[in-house]
């Protein structure tokens, strides 16, 4: 919030709308498996606005696109925020087998693990701020629930 959120208006009324501008519109999404599997994960992103409606796909067809292998076993992928509110992610080994779709991303850069040992399952993703192989304590990622 502003440092002056008070003052005095001689005549009429006004409406202040506070919102947040973020620092940046780049988002980095890194992604790598705890286990023995190698298939190069895909992702799903599209926005939902802030009503938390979904907003459009940044992707242009189905099951996305395909993570570029970076370095340590990590897959790397970087986009620019369209638009208002949050993103959300589906991964999946193209399109065999994907998450449930996680929804509420704010954050400019995320390390996501895939547990490969729950690979079947449609919840098998920890999402962090921080790399856990670098930070033991890295925190787990919040979903922001708008509307």
């Amino acid at each position: 919030m502003p440092e002056n959120q008070s003052g005095l208006i001689p005549y009429g009324e006004a409406e202040v709308n506070y919102y947040y501008i973020a620092s940046s519109l780049d988002i980095k999404l890194h992604v790598k498996h705890n286990g023995s599997l190698t298939w190069t994960p895909y992702l799903w992103i599209w926005g939902s606005d802030l009503k938390g409606k979904d907003s459009g796909n940044f992707m242009s067809e189905w099951p996305g696109d395909p993570m570029t292998e970076g370095e340590n076993g990590w897959f790397d992928y970087s986009f620019t925020y369209k638009g208002a509110g949050t993103y959300n992610v589906i991964v999946s080994d193209n399109a065999t087998n994907q998450t449930i779709d996680y929804k509420g991303f704010v954050d400019n850069e995320m390390w996501i693990v895939i547990d490969d040992s729950a690979v079947m399952g449609s919840t098998y993703l920890t999402f962090y701020t921080d790399n856990p192989e670098t930070n033991p304590n890295a925190p787990i990622a919040e979903q922001v629930t708008l509307g």
